[in-house]
């Protein structure tokens, strides 16, 4: 059996994160969902590399921040 590629879904809209879990899913990905960008910074060191898919608009710390973090961090998918 192939690997199935992950994707981390981050967005605070339970709704929205449904749906891509559904959607990416059905497409053969291995699909986890945060439903924030804290909950995700909190598990990255542990997670696998991945697609990172990211609500920008979300309180606290946004998709656009969580990006600068990630980047600063060199990400830490490695």
């Amino acid at each position: 059996m192939p690997h199935r590629r992950k994707v981390y879904v981050i967005d605070d809209d339970e709704a929205m994160r449904d749906s891509l879990n559904f959607l990416l899913g059905s497409a053969s990905f291995d699909v986890a969902l945060f439903p924030s960008a804290v909950s995700f910074i909190e598990m990255v060191s542990g997670l696998d590399f991945g697609c990172v898919v990211s609500d920008v608009r979300m309180p606290g710390i946004d998709g656009i921040e969580l990006l600068k973090r990630l980047k600063l961090a060199r990400c830490m998918f490695r």
